[in-house]
């Protein structure tokens, strides 16, 4: 019987991601989802897999942001605007896009949980 596949939780980091098949799998088909949107619309940037990928376990991006990670990573700017050509600068953006995108998320998730189920302040009086 083949072992069991560890599961994709959101709380692995470093050596646990970096040898974790089932994280690299999920990975790799966002990378590839990303890549192929964006190579689509003219705006995909050169950025090997691996390298990406070594980068994400490097800064220990929470799973929830890889795709944002991703996404800033191999996103193309527009023609004539200035593109950082540093590896660490384009690494550094992408790091944080991530966090931005995850301190907004955890804002809209303080608000919806401050509200009642009709969108309402929770000591607001119903109507």
């Amino acid at each position: 019987m083949p072992a069991a596949l560890p599961p994709l939780a959101g709380t692995a980091t470093g050596a646990e991601v970096a040898g974790s098949r089932v994280h690299y799998l999920y990975f790799l088909s966002s990378f590839l989802l990303l890549k192929t949107a964006l190579s689509k619309e003219g705006r995909m940037a050169n950025a090997p897999a691996q390298e990406v990928f070594d980068e994400i376990v490097a800064n220990a991006i929470p799973l929830d942001e890889w795709p944002t990670y991703i996404f800033t990573r191999v996103f193309a700017a527009p023609e004539g605007a200035v593109e950082p050509q540093d590896k660490l600068e384009r690494q550094m953006r992408a790091v944080k896009a991530s966090a931005k995108h995850a301190m907004a998320r955890q804002e809209h998730e303080r608000a919806a949980a401050l509200s009642g189920p009709t969108g309402a302040p929770s000591d607001a009086p119903l109507a």
